[in-house]
């Protein structure tokens, strides 16, 4: 008995369509293939996500270095322009320096060129100016008077060698 009961309870007397049975497992199948398809796409694109992610992340740190080197650069750039201006100002003062060295002593110099005994030295000195009564000498210098033995040689070799 326990045999034919345990026969009866797994055999069934509805009928069945041959037709929706097997839609029905066609069904199923296509319901599990696309869960392996879904997993079998979440397996190779968990991999193909991570290569993403780090494509994206190298060109992120790309950018970000790009920017970074561009600011580096453009202040790099401005220290230079400081430190050459600085320079720069630095040479202006040391002439402005200079300047006033020589202003104030040409100051010194129209004081003393107001003087009437400095515009006489002057005249004496410069023009070969004399006062009325007096008598000129020009004495040379021995290096003016060789120079000057020279250019005559020079220009007349006829006095030297020969006798007239």
């Amino acid at each position: 008995m326990g045999r034919r009961k345990r026969n009866l309870k797994y055999k069934s007397t509805d009928v069945i369509d041959i037709d929706k049975a097997r839609e029905e497992r066609r069904k199923k199948r296509l319901k599990s293939d696309r869960k392996q398809k879904k997993e079998a796409a979440a397996a190779s694109g968990a991999a193909s996500a991570q290569k993403r992610k780090k494509k994206k992340s190298l060109r992120r740190i790309l950018v970000y270095a790009a920017v970074a080197l561009l600011f580096a650069g453009i202040i790099g750039w401005k220290v230079y322009d400081l430190c050459a201006l600085s320079a720069e100002q630095k040479e202006a003062q040391k002439q402005l320096e200079e300047l006033k060295e020589e202003r104030d002593a040409l100051q010194e110099e129209l004081k003393t060129v107001e003087d009437p005994a400095y515009i006489e030295q002057k005249a004496r000195e410069d023009l070969h100016m004399i006062k009325p009564g007096e008598t000129l000498y020009v004495l040379m210098n021995k290096d003016k008077a060789a120079e000057e033995n020279k250019a005559d040689e020079a220009g007349n070799p006829q006095k030297k060698g020969t006798k007239e």
